[in-house]
């Protein structure tokens, strides 16, 4: 089995905000923030791949996305002292042929 290599050209604008506070508490610091963004992709050029086993071959297409989309995304992180954190994170990918999510969940402890 083999296959050709691809290229991708893609051009694209992102407008968007990100709204956050912080509070202090008892030497701790509570961080929320989250974040919206437009996307307007408005160039996009994908090169077929072949791929062969033997005597056959096909060609295969890559995949677009859609021209237009949404990304979002939230975040909490708590500073217990100076030496320890917790932290929640979340983006999320909104397009018309596709969704993504991803979260973090972390412990970060230093010494």
């Amino acid at each position: 089995m083999s296959a050709t290599g691809a290229t991708l050209e893609r051009a694209r604008v992102m407008v968007g905000a990100e709204i956050g506070h912080y509070w202090i508490f008892d030497r701790n610091v509570l961080d929320l923030s989250a974040y919206g963004k437009f996307v307007d992709n408005f160039s996009q050029s994908f090169s077929s791949v072949v791929v062969s086993l033997g005597p056959q071959a096909i060609a295969v297409q890559g995949i677009l996305e859609s021209q237009y989309g949404a990304d979002t995304g939230a975040s909490a992180s708590l500073s217990l002292g100076n030496m320890t954190r917790i932290y929640l994170n979340y983006d999320g990918k909104f397009r018309s042929a596709l969704q993504s999510h991803q979260g973090t969940l972390g412990f970060e402890a230093r010494w």
